[in-house]
């Protein structure tokens, strides 16, 4: 009959496990809202007490669960150590989180093991939380140059799984000692900043985010300089009408890309009935869009405006209900930018009416039936990876499971962003998937060839930025210990020899090409006759 041993993480063995300085540290400084010692690190080390009869015990599983989730066992091996039925784990969380964890038993028998019931409940919790803050603070269309008694306008985001809190922090002129700040609350958000009337020759700002980690995120500082006297207003005239450039028989609006420059200004083609798909961008184009027009005939009444309209892209379709005017113009040929408040997808659409009330094509504004010009994800952020396991340290015999565990974090991962190889001397020699979920593990067989080998991943974001990382190197050794014994009379003198080789002959060598064969067996040859 089974029978199932019940292995408790006792309290003793879980004061011992959280003594270890650094942990200890994290224990008496920093917890979270809930009383939960908060873990800074990726990787903890554990020991796990069997109870019962220890000497029937031979090893323990580890089980982990995100809080109120399911139950996964962990990839690390329990390894025994100097005391009886005491087995040390190690754990690597794939990512920030509040974390449960449950241990089983199995007997030398092989009786035991298996999950711990839905119901279960945990016998440690520890948060994780070693990825700093994530932030953005931008001034979007704010000039670097304000008046006195102007306001200056930013947008912000902060994120993390646990955030204590987050603040903007700003000072006038060189005085960072009497630096004030506004706590913020939520994810993002708008704020402003009024620069006093006089006495103040610049403000500098730049916010700070903290977690129940003790890790800080402090953005980078913008530095406004305050005019001394404010420049007088210049005379603004009515717009007139504009007559058009030249006369066609179409009324659209054609595209008229800049030359040397299509990777950081695009145009739209009207004639498109559905979005185009999104060249990948580079650091200058990645936070705008820069769309080109010319509009080739208006009318006798001459052109009144010409407009850009634009939609955020939610899910495999735009929302027409969402389109917005965003700019016009009144220029029969000229370009709009856009610059959006967030990352996202976007798309737009351009239109442009004569003095006479015509249109070139439906307006969006309550016409559910509009399809864009052109789409966009707008994204200036690769994702961010790092390679968890497995590590220098790892060695796996020929056949073994290997686990790969990774970090990956992008707020517009594709689908199936992960790509996983197999290297060897910086080589790829397998493909182990080209494109699976962002899980954050993935199980492959060792190769069959013992060396040392490394992992190396890609992340792909939906604007088309990758990330790759590489594992440390780690060995596979495919080759069995060789023992040759020996039994000696009272004389020492041998009764009976066993060789090292006796039985099937295996190599232990690691593979060579022929041509390094060839040379070894040519180099051989030359080698005198001893015979």
């Amino acid at each position: 009959m089974l029978r199932q041993i019940g292995v408790a993480l006792l309290i003793a063995v879980v004061s011992l496990a959280l003594a270890a300085p650094s942990l200890a540290k994290a224990r008496e400084i920093h917890k979270d809202p809930q009383g939960r010692a908060v873990w800074t690190k990726q990787t903890l080390e554990m020991k796990i007490k069997a109870a019962g009869d220890v000497a029937e015990i031979k090893t323990v599983e580890l089980w982990y669960r995100l809080e109120g989730g399911e139950w996964t066992r962990g990839c690390g091996e329990a390894l025994p150590t100097d005391t009886p039925g005491v087995f040390r784990v190690k754990f690597t969380a794939p990512h920030d989180g509040v974390y449960e964890f449950f241990s089983v038993s199995i007997d030398k028998a092989g009786n035991g093991g298996g999950p711990p019931k839905a119901d279960s409940a945990p016998m440690l919790t520890i948060r994780f939380d070693y990825n700093f803050p994530e932030i953005s603070l931008a001034f979007a269309g704010q000039s670097e140059t304000v008046k006195p008694g102007e306001a200056i306008n930013f947008d912000w985001s902060a994120s993390d799984a646990a955030m204590k809190n987050a603040r903007i922090v700003y000072y006038f002129d060189d005085n960072e000692q009497d630096a004030k700040s506004i706590n913020l609350s939520g994810e993002c958000g708008t704020g402003e900043i009024t620069v006093p009337e006089d006495g103040v020759d610049s403000v500098t700002i730049y916010m700070v985010a903290e977690d129940f980690g003790g890790l800080k995120t402090v953005s980078k500082k913008k530095t406004f300089r305050v005019e001394r006297t404010a420049a007088e207003p210049g005379k603004i005239e009515a717009p007139r009408p504009v007559q058009p450039t030249q006369k066609t028989d179409s009324t659209e609006i054609q595209p008229i890309p800049e030359k040397n420059d299509t990777d950081r200004e695009t145009a739209i083609n009207p004639q498109s009935t559905a979005p185009a798909e999104s060249p990948t961008p580079n650091e200058d184009s990645a936070l705008k869009v820069t769309i080109r027009y010319n509009v080739t005939t208006v009318g006798l009444s001459g052109l009144d405006r010409v407009e850009l309209w634009v939609a955020r892209v939610e899910g495999e379709e735009w929302q027409t209900k969402n389109w917005s005017l965003y700019e016009t113009s009144r220029e029969t040929k000229g370009k709009f930018v856009f610059v959006p408040e967030e990352i996202g997808h976007y798309a737009f659409y351009v239109v442009a009416g004569n003095r006479a009330g015509l249109w070139s094509r439906p307006r969006p504004d309550g016409n559910t039936s509009i399809k864009p010009d052109y789409s966009k994800w707008i994204d200036n952020q690769k994702p961010s990876l790092r390679v968890l396991s497995p590590d220098k340290d790892d060695v796996f015999r020929g056949g073994a499971r290997i686990c790969v565990r990774w970090l990956a974090q992008d707020n517009n991962l594709v689908d199936r962003p992960i790509k996983i190889e197999l290297l060897r001397d910086g080589k790829v020699v397998a493909l182990i998937t080209d494109a699976t979920a962002n899980s954050g593990e993935y199980e492959f067989e060792a190769p069959s060839t013992q060396g040392s080998y490394s992992i190396r991943i890609t992340a792909t974001d939906r604007a088309g930025h990758t990330t790759v990382e590489t594992s440390e190197a780690f060995v596979v050794d495919t080759c069995s210990p060789k023992v040759s014994i020996q039994i000696l009379d009272e004389e020492g003198l041998p009764i009976v020899e066993t060789p090292a080789d006796a039985g099937e002959e295996k190599s232990c060598a690691p593979e060579q090409d022929e041509d390094a064969e060839e040379e070894e067996s040519d180099r051989q040859g030359l080698l005198p006759n001893e015979e």
